[in-house]
C-alpha cells in the first residue's frame, strides 16, 4: 500500500504468465478488481486467496479515515483524492460472486452445478452483509 509504487509500472513488468499473485495485487490497487479476482479464482485456483483479498479491500473501504491505525495515510489520500474509489473497494465481495458466476456460466454443461457456482454460493453463505444479495440472485442461473 505504498504511495510511492506506481501500480501501472508494476503490472507492466510482470511476466504476462506469472507471478499471477503479484498481479492480482497489482491490479487491485488499481480498483480493477474483476481482473484481479479473475486471476485468483480462474489462473490459480484459489478461492481462499481471493476471500483473503476481499477482507483486505473490503476493510480498507470500510475504515474511518479519523480512527487512530484503522487505516494508513496513503489510502485515507487516495479516497480524498478518489471518492469513487471507496464504492469499488465496498463492493468487492459483490464483484467476486459475480466473477465466480462468468466463470461457471462459460463452462461446458452449465445446467449442472460447477465448482464456481458452489464456491459462489458459499460467499453468498458466509458473507451476506458484504453482498448486495439482491443482485446477485439476478447473476444466479
Amino acid at each position: 500500500e505504498s504511495p510511492y509504487v506506481v501500480s501501472e509500472g508494476v503490472l507492466t513488468r510482470l511476466p504476462k504468465d506469472g507471478m499471477l499473485e503479484e498481479r492480482a495485487l497489482a491490479l487491485g490497487r488499481m480498483r480493477r478488481h474483476y481482473q484481479a479476482l479473475g486471476l485468483l479464482v480462474g489462473d490459480l485456483g484459489d478461492l481462499d486467496s481471493a476471500l483473503a483479498f476481499c477482507d483486505r479491500v473490503w476493510a480498507r473501504g470500510h475504515a474511518s479515515p479519523d480512527a487512530p491505525g484503522a487505516t494508513t495515510t496513503a489510502a485515507a489520500q487516495e479516497y480524498r483524492a478518489h471518492p469513487e474509489w471507496r464504492a469499488l473497494d465496498t463492493c468487492v465481495y459483490d464483484v467476486l460472486v459475480k466473477a465466480l458466476l462468468d466463470r461457471d456460466a462459460a463452462a461446458p454443461g452449465a445446467d449442472e452445478p460447477t465448482p464456481e457456482r458452489q464456491q459462489a454460493l458459499l460467499v453468498l453463505r458466509r458473507f451476506p452483509k458484504r453482498v448486495d444479495l439482491a443482485a446477485a440472485l439476478d447473476l444466479l442461473p
